[in-house]
C-alpha cells in the first residue's frame, strides 16, 4: 500500500497539505510454462504446463493458454494443464497467461516445440574412438525425440532430459576396444541407433598420468522433488590400491558443498532445484599432477513434471480411442494387457469413442520412480465412481498401462 499526499503553497508561503490517498497495487501472480519435450510426433498430444503462485490475499482465477497469438484454451482449477490434441506437422511457440482474483495477470516465458515424424540421436562430440584408462565410461549426447521415450546405451537405461540431453554414467569397459550401443525408442515404436568406439587403455598402474584403481560411484543418479523438499545423493569415492595421493576434490554442483569433498570415502551431494547436475571427482598425485577424474551425471526432476508424464499416457489413450484409431491405442499397454484390450477394442468397433467418453476425468495422479496409479473419476445417474488405472516403466524407460 502506497499513502500519497499533496501540498501547496501560495505566493504568501502558505502551506496546505492535501487528505490522504491510499492506492495498493496489487503484486502480480507468477507463472512458468513448461512442456515435457520440445519434440513430438506427429498426431501430437501436447500438454502445456503451468507452475503459478498467487500473492498473499490473492488466488489463481484462471489461466489461458495460447498458441502463437491464438488463445487455445482456459483453466479455472488446478492442475493448470491444457492438452492440445491430435497436433499438425510444424514449429510452434506458446505462451500462458495466468490471471489472480485481484485482476493482476501476468504472461509466462514462450516455449518453442516442433511436431515433425522419427526420431533421432547422437552421442557427444570426442567419444567415438575416444582412449580412457577406467574400467567405465559416462556418455551423454542428445535425442530428438517424443515424450516417454526410452534410451538404452549397451542395456543400461539413460536419462533423458526434457530438453533433449541424454546422459548415462558407469558404461562397463573391457581392455581394448568396445562397442557402444544406443537405441532410442519412442512410445509408439519409432527406433534410432548410433555405435560408437570407445578404447580402454592398459597401462602399468606406475604410469603417473593415469592411475588405476580409484573409483567413484553414486547410490542413484535419477531423482523426482516437489518444492521445499531435497533430493540427497551418495558418493563414494575411493582408493583401493592406496596410492599416496595430494588432494581429492569433489565438486556436486550443489547449492551446498558437502561434508568430505576434499577426502576418499562417502559425501552426500544434496539438490533442492530441478536440474541435471555433474558430480565430479578430482585426484592429484603429490606432485600436484592431475592422475585421476571422473564425472557422473544427476538428473532430479519436477515432481509435477514427472506426474504429467504419467498424466499424458492416459490422456493419450482417450485420444486414440476417440479417434477410433486401436492399433496406437493399443501400444500404450505393455504385452499381456495388449492382447487383452485388443480383443475389447476389436469388439467395441464404431463404439470406441464413446467408450473413451465413458472413461472418466482424471482425478489423482500417484506417480513413483517406475509405478503409478490414476484415478479416473466417473459421475453416472447421480453418483461418483472411482477406477483405477496402473502404469509401468518398462526396462526400455517407457511408461505404459499395465492394468485398467
Amino acid at each position: 500500500m502506497h499513502t500519497l499526499t499533496a501540498k501547496s503553497t501560495d505566493s504568501n508561503g502558505v502551506v496546505a497539505t492535501s487528505a490522504i490517498v491510499n492506492i495498493t497495487v496489487p503484486i502480480p501472480p507468477t507463472i512458468a510454462l513448461s512442456t515435457l519435450s520440445n519434440y513430438f510426433i506427429v498426431p501430437a498430444g501436447i500438454d502445456l504446463i503451468a507452475e503459478t503462485s498467487a500473492a498473499a490475499g490473492a488466488t489463481i482465477a484462471k489461466v489461458e493458454f495460447f498458441s502463437g497469438a491464438t488463445l487455445v484454451g482456459t483453466v479455472m482449477t488446478p492442475p493448470y494443464t491444457f492438452r492440445l490434441a491430435n497436433t499438425a506437422a510444424g514449429s510452434y511457440s506458446f505462451t500462458a497467461k495466468v490471471t489472480d482474483s485481484q485482476g493482476a495477470f501476468v504472461t509466462s516465458n514462450a516455449v518453442a516445440a516442433t511436431v515433425s515424424s522419427g526420431v533421432t540421436l547422437s552421442f557427444a562430440a570426442g567419444l567415438n574412438n575416444a582412449t580412457v584408462s577406467d574400467d567405465n565410461i559416462s556418455v551423454t549426447g542428445s535425442v530428438q525425440a517424443p515424450p516417454n521415450s526410452g534410451l538404452l546405451i549397451n542395456g543400461q537405461l539413460a536419462l533423458i532430459g526434457a530438453n533433449g540431453t541424454f546422459s548415462a554414467n558407469a558404461i562397463p569397459l573391457l581392455a581394448a576396444s568396445n562397442t557402444i550401443t544406443a537405441t532410442l525408442t519412442a512410445q509408439d515404436g519409432e527406433t534410432a541407433t548410433q555405435t560408437i568406439t570407445v578404447n580402454r587403455a592398459t597401462v602399468p598402474v606406475t604410469n603417473e598420468l593415469v592411475a588405476p584403481g580409484f573409483r567413484v560411484s553414486l547410490d542413484q543418479d535419477e531423482g523426482i522433488i516437489i518444492p521445499g523438499e531435497t533430493f540427497a545423493v551418495e558418493v563414494n569415492k575411493e582408493n583401493l590400491p592406496g596410492l599416496p595421493v595430494n588432494i581429492v576434490t569433489l565438486s556436486c554442483a550443489a547449492p551446498t558443498a558437502p561434508a568430505g569433498a576434499t577426502s576418499f570415502g562417502k559425501s552426500t551431494c544434496t539438490y533442492n532445484t530441478p536440474g541435471t547436475y555433474k558430480v565430479e571427482v578430482i585426484v592429484k598425485d603429490t606432485m600436484d599432477v592431475v592422475i585421476y577424474s571422473k564425472a557422473h551425471i544427476v538428473s532430479v526432476r519436477n515432481a509435477a513434471l514427472h506426474i504429467a508424464t504419467v498424466r499424458a499416457v492416459q490422456l493419450d489413450l482417450v485420444d486414440r480411442l476417440k479417434a477410433a484409431d486401436s492399433t496406437r491405442a493399443l501400444n500404450l499397454f505393455f504385452g499381456h494387457a495388449r492382447e487383452n484390450y485388443a480383443d475389447t477394442f476389436t469388439k467395441l468397433g464404431a463404439e470406441l469413442a464413446t467408450f473413451a467418453a465413458q472413461l472418466g476425468s482424471i482425478g489423482t495422479v500417484n506417480a513413483f520412480s517406475d509405478g503409478a496409479e490414476v484415478i479416473l473419476v466417473r459421475g453416472a445417474a447421480g453418483a461418483t465412481t472411482f477406477f483405477t488405472v496402473y502404469l509401468m516403466r518398462g526396462e526400455d524407460g517407457i511408461w505404459r498401462i499395465d492394468t485398467m
